[in-house]
């Protein structure tokens, strides 16, 4: 397969698949990205969310008086984010398709890029670089990259979670996955190509390509086996592991303990360059 036709995969893929819904059942991951998002951006700032599927989290930063701009692969998810968002009553800047390889928008305009997708589905490192360096072309300087990763042992919380049994009947090629980190098709049926990341790379990985790092974390960490028994419990009970997860999903400890890694990054001011 080329590289050309790789992006063509991962459309078709969420043309097809809800992710509206993902994040309305993995209510712990939409939790505490939120609350990353209060702790870091300042009010009423320009946001560019890359890869932003339907808009779950640009539609939330709207409703907060953010200017949101939102692009994503899919044509089929901007269509179901317009809808969400007249159905709300907030107002995207912008909806429309792009690659996060390559965004139609100018140099250092935006006070905050939400990266937190194509960075799941670019198997190709030089493709990775590219969406940051691209990120950071559109941020001001002293502005916000917020990046978001599959960690490597993903899959395998998701195995208890949905059936333990199920790590018997794994295919030959997770082996490569978990040397590689990287999944397609023919090993993880129904999926499209994702990369599935050392926690242990993500730092210095995004400090070589120029940002520095405010918070890593994992939005998930902690709960992902017993998640949907969590949220039969009582609301306090929830916010408590809520609460829990943030503290300690930072631990570099901790890191491996969750489904997704998310970096908080500051692009440096002129001055701060080297």
């Amino acid at each position: 397969m080329s590289e050309n036709e790789r992006p063509s995969m991962v459309q078709q893929f969420y043309d097809e698949y809800d992710e509206w819904d993902r994040l309305r059942r993995h209510k712990f991951e939409f939790w505490s990205t939120v609350r990353a998002f209060d702790d870091y951006i300042e009010p009423q700032s320009d946001i560019v969310d890359v890869g932003g599927g339907p808009g779950r989290y640009s539609i939330h930063l709207a409703g907060q008086g953010h200017r949101v701009w939102l692009l994503d692969l899919s044509e089929s998810c901007i269509s179901v984010a317009k809808q969400k968002a007249r159905q709300r009553g907030v107002t995207l800047q912008l909806a429309r398709q792009a690659d996060a390889r390559e965004l139609p928008l100018p140099d250092e305009k935006f006070d905050v890029v939400l990266l937190m997708g194509p960075l799941y589905h670019l198997i190709d490192c030089q493709d990775r670089k590219q969406a940051v360096r691209e990120a950071l072309r559109i941020l001001r300087p002293g502005g916000l990259l917020f990046s978001a990763f599959i960690t490597r042992f993903a899959f395998v919380i998701d195995l208890l979670r949905r059936g333990p049994e199920g790590l018997i009947e794994l295919p030959e090629g997770f082996q490569h996955t978990l040397e590689t980190g990287i999944s397609k098709p023919e090993t993880n049926e129904g999926s499209p190509e994702a990369y599935f990341i050392d926690p242990l790379a993500v730092k210095p990985w995004l400090e070589g390509l120029g940002l520095k790092t405010l918070r890593l974390f994992s939005p998930d960490a902690f709960i992902g086996p017993a998640e949907p028994e969590i949220y039969q419990l009582p609301p306090e009970v929830q916010q408590a592991w809520l609460d829990f997860s943030y503290r300690w999903g930072a631990e570099p400890s901790g890191w491996c303990m969750g489904e997704h890694l998310l970096h908080v990054g500051k692009k440096p001011l002129d001055c701060e360059r080297e």
